[in-house]
């Protein structure tokens, strides 16, 4: 005589115990893959920062031991450090013109390139509430031109850079922070709106990254930024 074939189907118990293991997994690993894509993005702006640190050393051996003119306020689409510093990213050829509207090959569409160094991950493409420079990853110190003592003109479009032999230290001297709308910062203070225009973001956690004039990246907090600022800001030294 054959024994009775037992049903394989799940009961209801074991059908709700197996969808309550999947919802505990799920709340676990959830956050643990968030934060995996947090950090990953945040190295990715790491390692965009430090060929900006490259591209700036290669730059000043090509221009007499300047750095390039951080913003020089005319309205021409050459008027900034991205421009100028552009030909040592290895960044696609960037074009004198703002938008792509004139053109491919914009400061515009070149700042945006997937890969490309101008672009941290967490700036998003989309978000044009930052005003029309809605792409801007980085920002430079305006100390730089501030303090420069060969400018004598802040409209002149071909003003040289500040001279790198002068930073007084520059491990500590901050080259480019992460901002939003403007080409320069200056100020430890959260940007939340483009009327912000000269201040910073912490998109990485409520940290941001900083390159020094010498070359190295380091994750900051606004305390720790505030905490040293004139130091940090003043390629002559703090007063």
């Amino acid at each position: 005589m054959k024994a009775p074939r037992r049903n394989a189907a799940f009961t209801l118990i074991e059908m709700l115990t197996v969808i309550a293991i999947i919802g505990v997994l799920a709340a676990i690993l959830i956050p643990v893959v968030g934060k995996v894509r947090q950090s990953a993005r945040a190295s990715r702006c790491v390692s965009n920062m430090r060929q900006l640190g490259a591209a700036f050393s290669l730059f000043v051996g090509d221009n007499k031991g300047l750095l390039p003119v951080t913003y020089n306020m005319s309205n021409a689409a050459t008027n900034n450090w991205w421009y100028h510093l552009n030909p040592y990213t290895g960044n696609p050829v960037m074009k004198p013109y703002w938008t792509s509207a004139s053109g491919s090959g914009s400061v515009q569409e070149v700042s945006l390139a997937d890969g490309g160094v101008y672009r941290c991950p967490e700036t998003d493409p989309n978000n044009t509430g930052w005003g029309s420079n809605f792409w801007v990853s980085y920002k430079m110190n305006s100390r730089f031109r501030e303090d420069d003592p060969k400018r004598n003109s802040y409209n002149a479009a071909t003003v040289a850079g500040f001279p790198m032999g002068m930073i007084v230290n520059p491990a500590r001297c901050i080259s480019v922070l992460e901002g939003r709308t403007h080409p320069e910062f200056d100020s430890f203070n959260e940007a939340t709106s483009a009327g912000n225009a000269y201040w910073v973001i912490y998109p990485h956690g409520g940290r941001t990254n900083a390159l020094f004039a010498d070359g190295h990246v380091q994750s900051m907090t606004q305390q720790q930024l505030q905490a040293d600022w004139l130091n940090y800001r003043r390629p002559l030294g703090a007063p």
